[in-house]
């Protein structure tokens, strides 16, 4: 103990040579190191993930955990945006890729529920610049970037 305290906190050695508990100034010391490690280690994986904010970190630009939270929100946000368009599109193939006839879903369709959603109405350049996005995605399926 007092021989890492002379290593690593010579202040609390000294104090420890002027009659403070040994233990105590030792216990504080792992804490301090303990907290240093903390820190260090929440730095390189803010770095890892994120390197534009562990920058900002660095330049005292923003605090660790206020980069931390950022980080965290816009992961959440890129999840959410991800879960969306997945859950969007896998709606649209299973809706487009079956074997009832067009005529079925024109007949099914309900322009009063239509207008409840609050989009733009449904038109048929609408509809066919949804068939140009649906083969650039096709595409792209089969042969992503």
């Amino acid at each position: 103990m007092a021989h890492q305290l002379v290593r690593d906190d010579p202040a609390g050695a000294q104090a420890v040579k002027d009659g403070a508990d040994l233990r105590k100034a030792h216990s504080d010391l792992q804490d301090r190191l303990g907290e240093a490690d903390n820190e260090r280690s929440r730095r390189q994986k803010l770095r890892h993930a994120r390197p534009d904010l562990a920058d900002r970190v660095t330049r005292e630009e923003l605090a660790l955990e206020d980069a931390e939270r950022i980080a965290q929100a816009e992961a959440a946000e890129l999840k959410a945006q991800r879960w969306a368009a997945t859950v969007n599109l896998v709606e649209t193939v299973m809706l487009a890729d079956r074997p009832a006839e067009p005529q079925e879903t024109i007949e099914l369709f309900d322009r009063d529920v239509e207008k409840q959603k609050g989009e733009a109405p449904i038109t048929a350049e609408r509809l066919r610049n949804a068939v140009d996005y649906l083969s650039g995605l096709a595409d792209l399926w089969e042969d992503p970037p």
